[in-house]
């Protein structure tokens, strides 16, 4: 691709508003600027004092970051912690209701206004033409595709982060009445057929809507969410110990308790028929992990699992370069996923644990010959040949698998080949 090329990107979660939900744009921003591209952003407004991660990935001059205000009621983006929080919470929730169809946890509901006003501005005077418009949340996709009414030439790329219609677990939508959903699925269906392409994160997501829409089969791709090669500049660290160190770095979400159980389970079991290896295995947390989590190891004395809260993106990179195994958790909508941290554990070549059900994820890991698979019924003899390859040295032995495919450069690469 020739440089020069003007991208508009809209994303609801862009920096300096935190949220791995930014990161995604932010590191392709990142490279899209670095070969020579340039790039607009229409986001949301922080509207928070606490800051992104990757603020340093968009300080290039090439790219320009115009915040909209988020108009979706706040109050509904904050747990309530007393009883006058659940009242507030559940008036604003009830006055949404009366005011929105479709998916009234979507906050995208009022952006299609203000976002195409901006949108249509940026792109008149900027000469603009490829536009790539993310979700969740989803109002956002068909708000941005219907511009294509208006700008003919206008080459819209459509992101989805997370399975939209048929999700199950996030987003509210798996609570909405009838009418709502299939208010959802026409959005969908006009985003699917309308739009230029559209590029998922995961080969599930992908096929979903190649068997869905499969008239417009060739606009569906895959791609991937990628490690920057930038946050690694160093030489990876090596245990010289003889210990064990499984990592686990990021977000314990909802619907994983149950795998909890069955890890301290096999843990206790460990501690009671091999203490010999008990006593040289340790597993560390960074990040955001329930005190529920923490709370039960504690209870039941299980003393190896150390939970350190969340620290700076250099520390977690530390971490990761001085452990062994790099832990994922999924729960069962997401046994397809190859989160961030996946491509990040890889990108230090660490072999990866994948606690979950079985789920293309476990296969891929097991097929390329670069991690374990831990479903709750094979958890304690999986820990156990972790911790035989550790002794042996076969845990450590490299894989022929390729991870610079992975590789945000390699990725941007892919990307660009989609513009006009």
């Amino acid at each position: 691709m020739s440089p020069g090329k003007k991208i508009l990107i809209i994303s609801h979660i862009f920096p300096p508003t935190a949220g791995i939900g930014g990161r995604r744009w932010a590191k392709f921003a990142k490279y899209l600027s670095r070969n020579g591209n340039e790039v607009f952003v229409i986001c949301a407004e922080n509207a928070t004092e606490e800051k992104s991660l990757w603020l340093n990935d968009i300080s290039d001059i090439n790219i320009k970051v115009f915040p909209l205000p988020m108009l979706y009621p706040r109050v509904l983006g904050i747990a309530p912690k007393n009883i006058y929080g659940k009242f507030q919470y559940k008036i604003a929730l009830t006055h949404l209701k009366l005011r929105t169809v479709g998916n009234y946890y979507d906050r995208g509901q009022f952006w299609k206004k203000q976002l195409q006003d901006k949108a249509l501005d940026l792109i008149k005077n900027n000469g603009i033409q490829n536009v790539i418009v993310s979700g969740a949340p989803f109002h956002l996709l068909p708000a941005v595709v219907s511009l294509k009414e208006k700008i003919k030439h206008l080459n819209v790329i459509c992101d989805l982060r997370d399975p939209w219609v048929n999700n199950p677990e996030f987003f509210g939508i798996a609570s909405l009445s009838d009418e709502r959903k299939k208010h959802e699925a026409e959005l969908e269906k006009y985003v699917a057929t309308q739009s230029d392409t559209v590029i998922t994160v995961a080969e599930r997501m992908t096929a979903y809507y190649i068997e869905t829409f499969p008239l417009s089969r060739t606009k569906f791709i895959t791609l991937h969410n990628g490690y920057d090669p930038d946050e690694f500049p160093k030489p990876e660290i090596k245990n010289n110990s003889s210990v064990l160190k499984l990592i686990f770095a990021g977000t314990l979400y909802p619907g994983t308790e149950y795998l909890f159980q069955s890890f301290f389970e096999a843990l206790v079991f460990i501690r009671n028929t091999h203490p010999e290896i008990y006593n040289r295995i340790e597993f560390n947390f960074y990040g955001k992990i329930s005190t529920e989590f923490y709370g039960k190891a504690q209870e039941l004395g299980l003393e190896i699992v150390h939970c350190f809260g969340s620290i700076s993106l250099k520390e977690v990179q530390q971490k990761i370069s001085g452990s062994d195994l790099g832990m994922l958790f999924l729960n069962r909508s997401l046994g397809f996923s190859l989160s961030t941290k996946y491509f990040e554990y890889l990108a230090q070549n660490k072999k990866i644990a994948v606690f979950s059900d079985s789920g293309e994820t476990q296969d891929f890991v097991i097929e390329k010959k670069i991690g374990y698979a831990l479903r709750p019924e094979t958890m304690k003899n999986e820990l156990l040949k972790m911790f035989s390859d550790f002794e042996s040295g076969k845990l450590f032995e490299k894989s022929d698998f390729d991870t610079s495919q992975y590789s945000l450069p390699s990725l941007t690469a892919s990307l660009e080949k989609l513009f006009i």
